[in-house]
């Protein structure tokens, strides 16, 4: 296997220390990864007005009271599935 997983297992350590430091690291990177792809999604959301405006039409439309989110309607968002697809590739 080529997972991170299988590396920490198989990677020669001085002690359970410095493996417990090197999980801390990739769960660290992962996190902050995660965050500023998120960050640099609504910032190009906010900087396009046509993306905004299709974004907001498809959740009003989905979810026109603006209460609590349903599975359901989260599975029925193609177009933020396509932003939030489209960050995470870049």
């Amino acid at each position: 296997a080529n997972s991170i997983i299988a590396h920490l297992d198989k990677a020669p350590y001085v002690s359970d220390r410095e493996r417990a430091a090197d999980v801390l690291v990739f769960l660290v990177a992962a996190t902050d990864t995660s965050a500023f792809a998120s960050t640099f999604a609504v910032s190009h959301v906010f900087k396009n007005p046509h993306c905004l405006q299709r974004l907001r039409a498809e959740l009003d439309s989905v979810n026109p009271t603006r209460g609590p989110w349903s599975p359901a309607q989260l599975t029925s968002l193609p177009y933020l599935q396509c932003v939030i697809t489209e960050t995470f590739r870049l």
